[in-house]
């Protein structure tokens, strides 16, 4: 357990244990249904107004190097017009720089002057570290874009499934909480007063900007997929038409092989000292020939 105080207090809890339970217990009036909720990972984002506090749960997207995936890291909410308490499950990097950035006295000053600034700064802290873990996201559309006409459709079909994995698993955690912060809006103003709307108000448009810069690469990723899908669909039609003439242009010289094969009376050439090669140059007239029509039908 951490303790920052200030005019008000911020007590962040990481990965509760059975006595800080108890610590809540005897010094908070918390409903036991949330005491029993914070042993352990909730199941979903949400805003819950009590009167006297308000509980909320928010999730925040962690990008895994090895997985190459966004996971979740849930961070839970006590606010009471006195404490923030925090509650958390994951080490999380935007808390540790929230922390680094209240050593500085003017900082730590005004955030911790009431439970309204240190609940906007924290989240508008979390959602701007989201910002930031989307870069890498950016870092590998900006890739995908420039290799797209490089001859390297396999390989950029590999690049660009895991990054619509990617995309998908962050979306999974951070869309559904658009209705985190629209409640929290309307929690919030009746719970500090009229006052808080600009700051929630605030909070709610960083979050929508973080949706739309993401619906921005979903949008960006279908693209090049589909153009990229293209590129291999004309490369394989490419393949096969260049098969299929190769097979065509083997059947005759094929039929005249077999014709001059046949041993019966009255084939040409057969007996003939030269025989082999005047066959032989009928078939080269005849791949000539051929060569001469399927350029004239841009057919090659």
């Amino acid at each position: 357990m951490d303790i920052v105080q200030g005019k008000v207090r911020w007590i962040d809890i990481f990965r509760p244990q059975d006595e800080d339970i108890a610590w809540l217990k005897e010094n908070f009036n918390f409903h036991p249904i949330i005491m029993e909720e914070l042993k352990e990972s909730s199941a979903r984002a949400k805003v819950e107004s009590f009167g006297e506090y308000l509980y909320l749960v928010y999730y925040s997207p962690v990008y895994d190097s090895e997985e190459k995936v966004s996971r979740r890291a849930e961070i839970d909410f006590l606010i009471t017009k006195n404490e923030v308490i925090t509650v958390r499950y994951d080490d999380i990097e935007a808390y540790s720089d929230f922390k680094q950035s209240l050593k500085d006295e003017e900082f730590k000053k005004n955030t911790l002057d009431n439970t309204l600034k240190l609940t906007r700064d924290f989240l508008g802290h979390l959602i701007n570290f989201n910002q930031r873990e989307l870069n890498h996201i950016e870092e590998k559309t900006e890739s995908v874009a420039n290799e797209l006409f490089n001859d390297k459709e396999k390989e950029l079909l590999k690049k660009i499934s895991y990054l619509k994995r990617d995309l998908s698993e962050y979306q999974l955690i951070v869309r559904p909480q658009q209705h985190l912060f629209n409640s929290l809006l309307e929690n919030g103003v009746n719970f500090w007063g009229p006052q808080s709307r600009a700051y929630l108000a605030d909070l709610l448009g960083e979050y929508l900007k973080l949706l739309n810069r993401l619906d921005s690469y979903r949008e960006a990723v279908a693209d090049f997929e589909a153009t990229n899908n293209q590129l291999m669909n004309v490369k394989t039609n490419e393949i096969m038409k260049t098969f299929t003439i190769l097979a065509f242009s083997t059947f005759p010289l094929m039929l005249i092989a077999g014709i001059f094969s046949v041993r019966a009376d009255g084939v040409p050439f057969v007996n003939h000292p030269g025989g082999f090669w005047i066959v032989l140059g009928i078939m080269a007239g005849v791949i000539i020939a051929m060569f001469i029509f399927f350029k004239s039908k841009r057919w090659l």
